[in-house]
Parts: C-alpha cells; structure tokens; sequence
C-alpha cells in the first residue's frame, strides 16, 4: 500500500485513480471485481479485511487499487465472480458488515462498527495482551498478589497505543551509530520518545487538567496533569491501582459506565464536584485503540470552577434583567436590526395601547407617525453605518384608534465583537410627563 507522509504521525493514503473505471464488462468477465470498502479504520484493519477474502475459496488474488476517502479503499479481486464474491464476503466477515451489494460490476461493503473484522467472528477481548509476569520486587509490581477468583491480575507497565488516530503512522526510527551496539529488542513496558505516554508529560504542569489511562479491567496504567498533585496519592500513587480505589464511590459509579461504554467505542462525559462542593469538575471519557482493538480508555479531567461560577452568575444576572425589564416604569423593548419588535415590556405595551401579540415581528414603523418615520429611518440607518452610536428623538406613535401618543425615545445598538450591529434596546417615556405644564 503507497501513500505519502505528509507529517511524522499520519498516513495520506493515495487517490482513487482507475479503480473506479474499471469496466463493468471487465469484472463480469472474471479478470478483476473492483471491492469497496466502507469505514476501514486504518492499515492493520486494511490487512485483516484483505487477508479474510484473501482466504475466501477460489479467490486467486487481492491487491488495492486506491481510494475513494480515506476510510474507502478498493480493491481488487481475481478469481471469482461478483455474485459469489459479495456472499462469501457477507458469510465470513459476518456482523462485521452492515451491508455488502452487487453496484455495476463491483461489490460495495459497508462495515458496521464491531468487534469482528476477522474472517471468523472473535470473541470480546477483556484485557489487552499480558506478558509474562515480572520478578517479584520489580518497578510496577505489587507484593503478596491476592489469590482467588475475584482477585485482580498484578500491575504491569504498559506502553500506551495510539489513541484512535485513523492512518496514524509511526515516525521513523533514526538509524543506530555503530559507536551505539546493536539496539535492544523492543518492550511494550518502556515508554519511549514516540511513545504517546512521553508525549503526555508535557500536561504535568496543566494544573487544571489531569489524564487518566486505564486498561479494560480499569486499572490506571499512566497518570499525568497538575490537577493530580492535588490529590492525596498524588499522579504517582495511581499507577497500577484500581478507580475504584483512588475514586470516591459516586464518580466511580460515574466513570465506571461511561468507561464501559467507551469500551464499545462511545464516548462520553461526566461532571462531577469535589467533596467539599466548592470545586468543578468535568470528565471527558474516550476509547484508547490499538489498531482495530480497543484496549482501554482515557479520562481528561478539568477544572471548570470558573465556567461554572460564571454560568450560575449569568443566570442570576440573567434574572435581574428580566425582573428590571419587565417591571420598568419606563417602556422597553428589544429590536432587530432592521427595527421590527421582538419584546415589549408591559410600560411600553401600556403607552402604545398595543399587546405583544399585535407587535412582535411588525416593524418599528408600523406604528410611528409618517411625518417622523423618514426622520427616524435616517437616524436609524447612521448607526448601522457606523456614523452614530444610537440616538433620541421626540416622535409620535400612532394607536389603534389613529390617534398620536408623543413620546421621547432613546435607542441604543447592541453590537457583537466585530462591530456589526445585532439589534436595539429602546428606551421610551411618556412625553406628557415631562413636557412642561402649558407646551
């Protein structure tokens, strides 16, 4: 399979070039059935697919064309005929396929998102691959392991897999010096500078932000983020312990099904607070793959005290506007830009002899005087040009009888980040209370 890298840690998979105009009457023909796949996940899942049709009886060979994106590739299969074809495919990969049809000559498989993409159906993994157990006294072991049949296996140091990165390459080793011997054979339980787990040392000094990474049976394999120097054990004393050790119960509870469903390979999150009810917390669940596996899952925790002393703040703020609205003296209300009512405070509704219903959606104009609409207009149209930061003016409502309420009317814009204006406040007063006795 060709490609181009273009960065250390992903895989570009090349284009579709002729595989899609492979003829319909050449793969009838027996020569090549053009095979689409959908929803391959990356290379190891790529080669598992095609060694599983590979071994499908009368299949002569399987090689890929291209791509159609890049979880799509085709390929191409010698040997066998179309019909055949997609009902060995649909046989063998089982619930791995959501659906597989004959389309002009080629077959298209859809893939579901299971545990199944063998050419047999495999049974759920429950823990990844163990080693041997190291000697007793070695880092990262426990001494005096429980026995029985609810004892849980011993800690052993565990490299971290790539987080479910489609395409996602490792970056080439660097030659050895002969000044350097041969290099030593590869452990999964030392972590390296292309190891994910390295790349998260960088978030020890977060101190907002903790990352867990725990295998299937939940027990924590790397610890790191400032958040966790808070925490009695601190990040080292979480290495190799269950949650439901280092967790009160309730989160645990919490986090234990959101794991069990980033085990099925859904994420979630969690919200949290801390025993004395003054700090917040959000957690954020994801599945950790190893190629097509999952073998565990990654809990990012952050501090969102802030966020959410600012939510409850604007809501209380929130609720004083509403009360100061509503129950104004004065007559208010919100416009749009371009001046239709969108609310109208029970003052503002009272002066106009209007209600809401009769109001919401018409335009400021509706129910101004003709002679001082075209002035308002002009003014209106200075401050959405930027000319004006809103005006005031004396003008003349009209009532549901085709009388004229005077008033004095303050209008200010609301205007978003970049300037642009977003709606109006208006502010309105009688102007019978004010105007001096005799005008």
């Amino acid at each position: 399979m060709t490609g181009r890298p273009d960065d250390a840690s992903r895989f570009v998979p090349p284009a579709l070039a002729a595989a899609t105009s492979i003829p319909a009457s050449a793969a009838d023909a027996g020569t090549e059935v053009p095979v689409l796949l959908q929803g391959v996940r990356d290379r190891r899942h790529l080669n598992v697919l095609t060694d599983a049709v590979g071994r499908i009886p009368g299949v002569g060979a399987v090689a890929t064309l291209g791509y159609e994106r890049p979880d799509a590739p085709v390929l191409a299969v010698s040997g066998i005929g179309p019909a055949a074809l997609a009902g060995e495919i649909r046989s063998r990969l089982g619930a791995a396929v959501a659906s597989c049809r004959r389309v002009d000559g080629r077959v298209e498989v859809v893939l579901a998102d299971a545990a199944t993409v063998s050419g047999r159906p495999r049974a759920p993994r429950e823990a990844p691959p163990r080693r041997p157990p190291p000697a007793a006294g070695a880092p990262g072991t426990r001494t005096g392991p429980p026995t029985g049949a609810g004892a849980r296996a011993p800690f052993r140091p565990w490299t971290i897999p790539t987080v479910g990165t489609p395409w996602a390459q490792p970056a080439p080793a660097a030659a050895p010096s002969a000044a350097a011997g041969p290099a030593p054979a590869a452990d999964r339980g030392t972590a390296t500078a292309a190891d994910p787990a390295h790349a998260l040392d960088a978030f020890d000094a977060e101190d907002d932000l903790s990352i867990l990474v725990y295998d299937r049976g939940l027990v924590v394999r790397a610890a790191h983020g400032g958040l966790l120097a808070r925490t009695p054990r601190g990040r080292e004393g979480l290495v190799g312990r269950h949650l439901d050790e280092v967790l009160p119960p309730a989160t645990y509870a919490g986090l234990a099904e959101r794991a069990a469903a980033a085990l099925r390979g859904r994420g979630g999150e969690l919200d949290v607070h801390s025993a004395t009810g003054d700090r917040h917390y959000r957690i954020t669940v994801n599945p950790v793959h190893d190629g097509a596996d999952v073998v565990g899952c990654m809990s990012v925790t952050r501090d969102v005290t802030a966020q959410h002393r600012d939510a409850g703040l604007l809501r209380e703020l929130s609720d004083v506007f509403e009360t100061t609205f509503d129950r104004s003296p004065a007559g208010q209300a919100l416009l749009s830009p371009d001046g239709r009512w969108l609310r109208l405070n029970d003052a503002l509704r009272r002066l106009l002899g209007r209600d809401e219903d009769g109001l919401l959606g018409a335009s400021l104009f509706d129910v101004t005087a003709a002679e001082d609409g075209a002035r308002e207009r002009d003014l209106l149209q200075q401050v959405l040009t930027g000319t004006a930061d809103g005006y005031e003016l004396e003008k003349r409502f009209v009532d549901p009888s085709g009388g004229s309420v005077h008033a004095f009317v303050r209008m200010s814009p609301v205007r978003a980040a970049d300037g642009a204006v977003r709606g109006f406040v208006a502010h309105v007063v009688d102007a019978a209370r004010w105007r001096p006795a005799g005008d």
